[in-house]
């Protein structure tokens, strides 16, 4: 009997420990629709402050690197990541090149335009906590059914 009891408040405290995961999962996953909303906004506004012809997709380098990277090892059951930040600066033949694809739209771009820009590039940590959360729910919620499954199969 008290065997029994130990389960069942174990089961209890996994599914509390789920719901937790769940509620930061919910909160984040609106953080980061709220920063992908803004940094939307922002990328409208300076395309409209610019001119719409001097912002668009026509203006898009073939040659274009991420300023910001995701790299997932998912060789184990866990979603390890990180997300790397390459240099928007790079010397050749002695002179320092500037890489920021912000440039590309000339040098005096729109301050919303950079804003735009770091807000996609801060938008890739949630993104990629999101992720680890979502597989952390995942096998938590397999736990809490496991265990369920014993219990149901010792009555």
């Amino acid at each position: 009997m008290n065997a029994e009891r130990e389960r069942r408040q174990e089961i209890d405290d996994m599914t509390l420990e789920l719901l937790g995961a769940v509620e930061e999962y919910q909160s984040l996953r609106e953080a980061s629709g709220q920063l992908a909303k803004q940094a939307y906004f922002d990328l409208t506004l300076a395309r409209r402050s610019a001119g719409y012809r001097w912002i668009s997709a026509d203006l898009y380098s073939g040659r274009a690197q991420a300023i910001a990277t995701a790299t997932i090892d998912n060789k184990t059951n866990e979603l390890s990541g990180e997300v790397k930040r390459r240099p928007t600066q790079r010397t050749d033949k002695g002179k320092t090149v500037d890489e920021d694809p912000v440039l590309w739209f000339g040098m005096l771009v729109p301050p919303k335009l950079k804003d735009a820009q770091g807000g996609f590039v801060a938008m890739l940590d949630q993104l990629m906590r999101l992720a680890q959360l979502k597989q952390q729910i995942s096998s938590q919620q397999q736990r809490v059914q496991s265990a369920l499954d014993q219990v149901k199969a010792e009555m």
